[in-house]
């Protein structure tokens, strides 16, 4: 890209094994809002975590989100979005802990996603 300014993205897939696939055709990083069509809420990285774990999100378009986890009974442990949230791409880190800073014991946990009438849900582990 020698000759073109400005930041540019290029994505690629890393399988299980850390094989990664060719780069896509490049995008210019002020495209990228715009290139996100639907509501995403991506695999928690890394997962199994400890101590902590990233969850990335997209938005197509601004709005209200909130972002929470929850344990394998359903029970709320920690909300980490809850806000308006401008369209585009979103990470946030979970450090493993519930609403009152304790520490949460080793198991199965759920990102919930919702944001524009939209719910989306992944599984995640902690391990320690």
């Amino acid at each position: 890209l020698s000759g073109i300014s400005g930041s540019w993205v290029f994505v690629v897939a890393v399988d299980d094994a850390d094989l990664e696939s060719a780069p896509s055709s490049p995008m210019a990083v002020s495209d990228v809002p715009s290139a996100i069509t639907r509501l995403e809420l991506a695999q928690a990285v890394p997962n199994p975590f400890n101590p902590e774990t990233t969850i990335r999100y997209a938005l197509p378009k601004a709005g209200y989100v909130r972002l929470s986890v929850f344990d394998l009974s359903g029970r709320l442990v920690k909300i980490l979005v809850e806000e308006n949230v401008q369209a585009g791409l979103h990470e946030v880190n979970w450090n493993g802990r519930d609403t009152g800073s304790r520490q949460a014991p080793s198991g199965t946990y759920f990102a919930r996603l919702e944001a524009n009438g939209e719910v989306l849900t992944n599984r995640m582990m902690l391990i320690k």
